[in-house]
């Protein structure tokens, strides 16, 4: 390499910049000495440290879509309980709005003079019942648009919990798979194939490639151990599962997926509803409601930030693609929280937990 010195440091650098952050480096040789091309390859392909199967690594690929699946379907369910808890303080201020319409009626009794007088005195307090069930029920009768909203609101919540459960049913079996038979250590490869880097010679003249004197090559090489686990929660899935060379071109794109945020997803996922629920909130005049809860949240949740959703500026969801087999938006984690997503993130964790002991007691 033009004379240079390399120090022990030097060498895993580089292999660590080929390798990428998803794969251990595996540095063939060193300052000392270095190593022909089929000596490398008896450490990189099919050895006692890496497999290559390209075919069984693809497998382990598909078994990690089930499970991240999962992911996606938790997210829309926590995004359908955040709205409709939002949903739910609606209903409750349009009826705390129409306490004071109440007390005014009771107290000024002309307002409803009229009708108790054309009815007869035997049901004149059937009549007065009326007039108070009739202005109860513009609030909280189930044709109102607080009460359609709620019963929407737990639709939703019914329809994506059962989501949930198809997709954890299908990832159990999957993961099952996965833990069984995807634990190996893989050769890594880059977009065109390449597993190995020839980072430098070592006391030697000829090229590692070169056919004359093969046996007379001294190399440094560098190769990847990739384990399909540094996919799990990754979207898109890699293609790829190390950066190799283009590692050292001047190309900026993203190589691997990125990691799928379950409450930054739900968050983008349910922040129309949301802020659609604050500005009924404040046409009721009853946003101390609001307030009230994202105290009560800043209580239990303390390093976590609570805030209206209207005060943050209105965002987009990533345009990154989306999940194998979703249509659900994604996002990046985002350090507003809207309502109780590490609490629910917790809870489901644990019930697929529960799930998977289930099904490997059985």
């Amino acid at each position: 390499d033009g004379g240079r010195d390399w120090e022990t440091t030097d060498l895993v650098d580089v292999c660590d910049k080929f390798c990428g952050a998803e794969a251990v480096p595996l540095v063939v040789g060193s300052t000392q000495f270095g190593f022909n091309r089929s000596a490398i390859d008896e450490v990189c392909i099919d050895s006692d440290i890496v497999r290559t199967d390209t075919v069984q690594l693809n497998v382990c690929k598909s078994k990690i879509r089930a499970l991240n699946y999962v992911s996606v379907k938790m997210a829309a369910f926590i995004a359908a309980v955040n709205e409709l808890e939002y949903r739910k303080l609606v209903l409750q201020a349009a009826v705390a709005n129409m306490i004071p319409q109440i007390r005014a009626l009771l107290l000024k009794p002309e307002m409803m003079e009229d009708r108790l007088r054309r009815a007869r005195d035997r049901h004149r307090i059937i009549e007065f019942e009326d007039i108070l069930r009739e202005t109860l029920q513009a609030v909280s009768g189930a044709e109102t648009y607080p009460s359609l909203q709620l019963q929407k609101g737990l639709e939703k919540v019914e329809k994506t919990s059962k989501e949930l459960q198809t997709a954890v049913n299908t990832a159990v079996a999957d993961f099952d798979y996965f833990l069984a038979n995807c634990s190996d250590f893989y050769t890594g490869t880059g977009s065109l194939s390449e597993y190995m880097l020839d980072i430098c010679a070592q006391r030697s003249d000829v090229c590692l490639d070169d056919g004359v004197g093969p046996e007379d090559a001294r190399h440094v090489g560098c190769c990847c151990a990739y384990t399909p686990h540094m996919a799990i929660g990754q979207y898109p899935m890699p293609v790829n599962t190390i950066p190799g060379k283009q590692a050292f071109s001047n190309s900026t794109r993203r190589l691997n997926g990125q990691d799928y945020s379950i409450c930054g997803t739900a968050h983008n996922m349910g922040l129309p509803t949301i802020m659609e629920a604050e500005q009924d909130l404040s046409k009721y005049n009853q946003e101390q409601v609001l307030d009230l809860l994202l105290k009560e949240l800043s209580t239990k949740y303390p390093n976590q930030k609570w805030c209206k959703a209207t005060r943050v500026p209105s965002k987009s969801p990533s345009s990154s693609p989306s999940p194998e087999r979703s249509t659900e938006p994604e996002g990046p984690a985002d350090s507003t929280k809207m309502l109780t997503c590490p609490g629910f993130a917790i809870l489901l964790a644990i019930v697929f937990v529960l799930k998977l002991n289930s099904y490997g007691n059985n």
